[in-house]
């Protein structure tokens, strides 16, 4: 049995390149996070109350609680000596 919020799926792509120079090493990165621009639903409220003021189910039932953060890039270097 798997934990529950244990297991992700890989949603990130991380390119690096090495670059020596004689004895000294200079590596940069490109990280991307949500390339496509994915909007897919990562967390909802399933929880219906029935004796709440206006309860009928609707569009905006389940809650939505979280949704994937946009695109995100980050740039690395890291130069060694």
């Amino acid at each position: 049995m798997i934990t529950p919020r244990s297991v992700f799926a890989r949603r990130t792509g991380k390119d690096r390149k090495n670059i020596h120079f004689g004895i000294n090493r200079l590596m940069v990165g490109l990280d991307m996070y949500n390339l496509l621009n994915n909007n897919v639903t990562l967390g909802f409220n399933p929880t219906f109350v029935a004796t709440a003021p206006g309860a009928t189910p609707s569009a905006s039932w389940p809650g939505t609680t979280s949704y994937m953060n946009p695109r995100v890039f980050r740039l690395a270097a890291e130069f060694t000596f």
